[in-house]
């Protein structure tokens, strides 16, 4: 090795006078140098004829390395496995399953459900909804506490290599807890009016579902259905699932804290109406625009009251 790297010293002296050099000579150095830095870094050249086997076992083992396993499926980056992830998580499809008599399917809290799904390879869109119903409950739950209902919500970016951002959906319980109702994955620099909209409508109809087209069993101690008879006997939502507001699919909720730049502004402005208007620097809302500009005392009197 000392003797290659003394050789090596001699003949880059060489190079420094072109002039003297043949170029046979030229290429025997230039080999000299190569070889010397391929022990040095203990790599290996491929030979010609093995060239396309090892590109094949490169690419199985990235296949390998970028696959992994989710509820039984396959799934790596390509769109066909993410549409075969949704159409087997789909919520609607495990609602027909459930109250099939014929099938032994039954609904669980907390298995992951899709809730809505749009995948498009032509355009290469991506947009997913998830949640659980254990999940979904967490309006009901909040509710039913008689405590006013916030809903908060959210994107955010950059959170893997991969483009895609996430939508978060929240409610608030006491000590500032915020209790995810559902997670919507969308194309990344797509936050907007429409993408907020998109997964707010799916977890608005999910829970209309849930609570109404899903038939409950007559097995004792079943923890999915003494979960939904449990919500559905408090007073608040019983009278709420029979309003007409309900069968509308509109969620009741007294206050909502979001981005308020961009997306997260209009989509508050658009849905005002089932999100009433936030009011800045309070955490609260009103639902008549002629009181936003009330003393924030007003503002707290109004809602320990509940008169909203």
């Amino acid at each position: 090795m000392i003797q290659a790297r003394d050789s090596l010293i001699s003949n880059e002296r060489q190079l420094s006078r072109p002039s003297e050099l043949h170029l046979s000579s030229r290429r025997r150095v230039l080999q000299e140098i190569i070889k010397f830095i391929t022990l040095q870094l203990g790599s290996k050249q491929v030979q010609l004829n093995k060239y396309k086997a090892v590109g094949r076992v490169v690419s199985s083992v990235r296949a390998e390395s970028t696959t992994m396993e989710l509820c039984g499926i396959r799934v790596d980056s390509s769109h066909g496995s993410l549409h075969e992830l949704c159409t087997s998580l789909s919520f609607a499809n495990k609602i027909r399953s459930h109250n099939d008599d014929s099938s032994q399917y039954h609904l669980n809290l907390f298995y992951p459900v899709c809730l809505h799904h749009d995948i498009r390879a032509e355009h290469n869109i991506v947009i997913m909804v998830f949640s659980t119903l254990w999940m979904l409950l967490n309006h009901a739950r909040v509710f039913n506490s008689g405590v006013p209902v916030q809903l908060v919500y959210d994107a955010t970016g950059s959170i893997t290599d991969v483009a895609v951002q996430l939508i978060g959906f929240c409610f608030t319980s006491f000590h500032a807890h915020m209790n995810l109702a559902c997670l919507g994955f969308i194309p990344t620099d797509t936050e907007s009016e429409e993408s907020y909209t998109t997964v707010w409508t799916a977890y608005r109809k999910s829970l209309h579902a849930l609570l109404h087209k899903v038939k409950l069993c007559c097995i004792h101690g079943c923890q999915f259905c003494s979960e939904i008879e449990s919500v559905l006997s408090h007073p608040p939502m019983a009278s709420h699932k029979d309003s007409e507001d309900f069968k509308k699919h509109v969620v009741a909720v007294h206050a909502s804290l979001g981005d308020q730049h961009g997306g997260g502004k209009n989509f508050l402005k658009i849905h005002s109406t089932c999100v009433p208007v936030f009011v800045a620097h309070t955490g609260l809302s009103l639902t008549r625009r002629k009181e936003r500009s009330a003393p924030i005392s007003r503002v707290r009197k109004i809602m320990r009251n509940g008169t909203i």
